[in-house]
């Protein structure tokens, strides 16, 4: 999982509100949530290290599709999308030690429960500020089965684990076969980290993602 997943940062502005995850899909193509491209993306870098912070893996951007469903951030809602997806080519070839994932164009969930893995820079908990790390979690998605057909997973966070503030944008991977594929992206979480969290589908944005990559590459 740490050889696709990069920081999304906003060098302009290093708050917290302006750091996000991301997922290498190409060899200089990141997918992100659109939540988390800056008006001035101009001022925009990836970051392809385990430290946000180290300024000699810092990769300046070039491009970015903002999906065009998007208009502003809402939660989604069953057969209401919120289209929150961007993609961001930044400068330079494959990094070292990276490579792209494989993001899972379909799938139809074989049980009602299943983990997904999760991989972000933001706090390990909303009364920390120890942001800029890359971590590791897991989150259970329940009533699969029920909701296999929206464009988003959502998971109950109670337990401590998932996603933080600073995770948006982020992979959600499922594990197949000892394989790990992305299967959603990071748009939100209501009620603090112990709250529940929501995964936009890549299979349900399949057709805006490879149409949208093969016009950056």
């Amino acid at each position: 999982m740490q050889s696709h997943t990069v920081a999304v940062l906003n060098s302009q502005n290093p708050s917290s509100h302006s750091r996000c995850t991301g997922t290498l899909i190409a060899k200089n193509v990141v997918l992100t949530a659109a939540h988390c491209i800056p008006d001035n993306w101009e001022k925009f870098w990836i970051v392809t290290s385990q430290y946000e912070f180290a300024v000699s893996e810092r990769h300046q951007v070039t491009k970015v599709k903002v999906h065009e469903g998007y208009s502003h951030f809402d939660i989604p809602f069953a057969n209401q999308p919120n289209n929150d997806l961007a993609l961001v080519q930044f400068v330079g070839d494959l990094p070292a030690g990276y490579k792209p994932t494989t993001w899972m164009r379909s799938f139809y969930p074989r049980r009602d429960r299943f983990w997904l893995y999760v991989a972000g820079y933001g706090v390990s908990d909303e009364t920390k500020a120890d942001s800029g790390v890359l971590r590791f979690s897991k989150v259970i998605i329940e009533n699969a089965l029920l909701n296999a057909q929206q464009s988003f997973m959502k998971a109950n966070q109670s337990s401590g684990q998932g996603i933080c503030k600073g995770d948006s944008g982020g992979p959600a991977y499922i594990k197949l076969n000892g394989e790990f594929y992305t299967l959603g992206i990071v748009t939100a979480i209501v009620g603090g980290c112990l709250g529940t969290s929501y995964f936009n589908q890549s299979v349900f944005y399949n057709d805006w993602i490879e149409k949208e990559l093969r016009s950056l590459l």
